[in-house]
């Protein structure tokens, strides 16, 4: 995939957004001044299909960026260096690589319960700007283990093991259940 999008030796960067109209976003943060760090790194960017138009349109058009379109982001994960969001669930299956994580804090609202807020505490860098972004982010890159622990704690949390088998259990699990409520 990196040969395919003419990628070098430069880190590579995701960044995440979830829809903005959840009040959840931080895509307002970032989103017109992402150029700034395509001079050296390369960026991805994949927002929520309900974004607003105008974020849609000013990532789509910005040539220094890659706007990830394919409906399976999964390898495009598996690339990035470090993951840059808000409060976006893309967050947890990044953290499932166990690779950094920056995150701009949004107030516990909605959906945004308080785990969750704990959990992007733990598992992430929290920036409030994208100035604050653009000093941390070189943080990150040079120290990736730095929230290692917690990001292993909560892949347990989030996923018991990360062992290729999850869907499996979750299946006998629901079977479990049915057969309990209709039994053969």
């Amino acid at each position: 995939l990196k040969k395919k999008l003419g990628f070098n030796e430069k880190p590579i960067i995701l960044f995440s957004a979830t829809w903005d109209k959840s009040g959840l976003s931080a895509v307002d943060k970032w989103a017109s001044d992402i150029s700034e760090l395509a001079k050296k790194d390369h960026i991805l960017v994949t927002l929520h299909p309900w974004i607003s138009q105008k974020y849609f349109d000013l990532i789509s058009e910005n040539k220094e960026v890659w706007f990830i379109q394919d409906n399976d982001i999964l390898p495009y994960l598996a690339i990035a260096d470090v993951m840059i969001s808000d409060t976006s669930s893309i967050i947890a299956e990044f953290c499932s690589l166990n690779k950094p994580i920056i995150t701009f804090e949004i107030p516990v609202q909605n959906r945004l319960s308080k785990k969750i807020y704990q959990m992007l505490e733990e598992i992430s860098e929290r920036v409030k700007s994208f100035d604050e972004l653009k000093s941390v982010l070189p943080k990150v890159l040079k120290e990736p283990e730095k929230c290692a622990v917690n990001r292993d704690k909560w892949n347990k949390i989030l996923y018991y093991k990360l062992d290729g088998k999850a869907g499996k259990r979750a299946a006998e699990e629901i079977m479990k259940v049915f057969l309990n409520i209709w039994p053969f």
